[in-house]
Order: C-alpha cells, then sequence, then structure tokens
C-alpha cells in the first residue's frame, strides 16, 4: 500500500513537470508565432526589416525557450525528458509553421540529452 501511495506521488511529480514544460513550449510556440506576425505587419507597412529590429522581435520567444530548456536541464528526470520529447515530436506533425518550431524544440532536446549523457 505504502509502495503505491509513493508511486502515485511520483507519477504525480513526473506528470507535473511534462505538464509544466509542455506548457512553457505552448508559450514558446506562441511567443514566436506573435514575433512572426509583428515582422509580416512591419513587412506589409514597408518598414526596413533590421537585424536589430529581428532581435527585438524574436526575443521574447527566445528567452521563453532558454527558460524551458533550463527546466528540462534541471527540474526534469529522464522519464520526465522522455515525456515531454515524445509529446514535442508528436506535436511536430501540425501545421507547417507549428510543425518548425517543435522540430527546432526537438533538435534542442536531443542536444540537451547528448550533453548530459
Amino acid at each position: 500500500m505504502i509502495k503505491t501511495k509513493e508511486a502515485e506521488i511520483t507519477t504525480f511529480a513526473i506528470n507535473k513537470n511534462v505538464e509544466k514544460a509542455l506548457d512553457m513550449a505552448e508559450q514558446y510556440k506562441d511567443a514566436f508565432l506573435e514575433g512572426k506576425n509583428a515582422l509580416m505587419i512591419a513587412k506589409s507597412q514597408g518598414k526596413k526589416i533590421t537585424q536589430k529590429r529581428l532581435d527585438r522581435i524574436f526575443w521574447l520567444g527566445n528567452t521563453k525557450k532558454e527558460d524551458l530548456l533550463k527546466f528540462i536541464e534541471t527540474q526534469c528526470n529522464d522519464s520526465d525528458f522522455r515525456a515531454i520529447r515524445s509529446e514535442i515530436e508528436e506535436r511536430s506533425k501540425t501545421q507547417w509553421i507549428e510543425k518548425w518550431i517543435y522540430m527546432e524544440l526537438r533538435a534542442w532536446l536531443i542536444n540537451i540529452k547528448n550533453i548530459t549523457s
């Protein structure tokens, strides 16, 4: 009985980490899409697209990605990592822009695992 309760607690903790990481992935995707939309609006208004403007537009998305990767590295165990990576791979099978974002996240996750292994 005690082992079952401990297993439930462990499963809950794993699910909580996975859920938080996937929520962070969604925030990254949304920030990236907002940046893309801002870029398209600026372009349609005939504004010059400089590197500084690009950096400013995508700063928030990059910050969200860094937060996600840091969370995964510091808070998630191997089981969490596999669940997150599996879900990211599933999400990469969506619309083209979202697919690109999730494929980038997947590549970052692979790099994290290779560095920590």
